[in-house]
């Protein structure tokens, strides 16, 4: 994180102050596939799927009451900020919230705000925006980041309307991002379809009278 200059009524603290964090529960193969269940059991690669920019819905790993307590896990409440802990995922710097309560595997990292009346989610979620998960990882061939390397991080406060106000906009902003995006998509989609018909000659490209 850049340095920078806070206005006076703004506090400098560490995020193990005012958050938990803690990394999520092992995961395995005989437990996942499932597509129906009453937690989410999210993995790094659930990031990418489509609706999950922002905020986490979609999972390809569901679980029950059984399964948790079968692998002892504990769950990650709404509004926990999670992102890729360790490996090459570290260096594509996403960071998601959850919508529901649910579990993450040991490659992600969960910080669950402890009082919304010191710091409200979305504008934690966009504070870690400000973060190189790089810079957070240990050195060495496969990065990884550490429960204590993330606690001791300092996170900048303003008072609560100010971190409602800044979350607004940047949501505004963030949500007009990915509607372009979609459209562009959208229109590579059609010039792929077109460019397919086209040049097999499946559409004429001149019209006939």
């Amino acid at each position: 994180m850049y340095e920078m200059n806070l206005p006076e009524h703004w506090k400098a603290i560490r995020l193990e102050e005012i958050a938990d964090v803690r990394a999520g529960t092992g995961f395995p193969i005989k437990y996942q596939g499932n597509v129906e269940g009453k937690y989410p059991f999210y993995k790094v690669s659930d990031m990418n799927i489509t609706g999950n920019e922002t905020l986490m819905y979609a999972s390809n790993n569901w679980v029950n009451e059984d399964t948790v307590k079968t692998l002892k896990a504990k769950l990650f409440p709404k509004d926990t900020v999670i992102f890729p802990k360790v490996g090459a995922a570290v260096h594509t710097n996403k960071k998601r919230i959850l919508s529901i309560k649910g579990l993450v595997d040991n490659n992600v990292m969960g910080v669950t705000i402890r009082d919304y009346d010191l710091c409200i989610p979305y504008y934690l979620l966009y504070w870690f925006e400000l973060i190189d998960l790089g810079d957070l990882s240990n050195p060495g061939p496969l990065p990884a980041i550490t429960a204590t390397k993330v606690k001791n991080t300092i996170i900048t406060l303003p008072p609560l309307p100010e971190q409602r106000a800044i979350a607004n906009i940047l949501q505004t902003i963030q949500g007009a991002k990915f509607t372009r995006q979609r459209e562009v998509e959208l229109i590579d989609e059609l010039f792929r379809a077109m460019l397919e018909e086209l040049m097999t000659g499946q559409r004429s490209a001149i019209k006939h009278v």
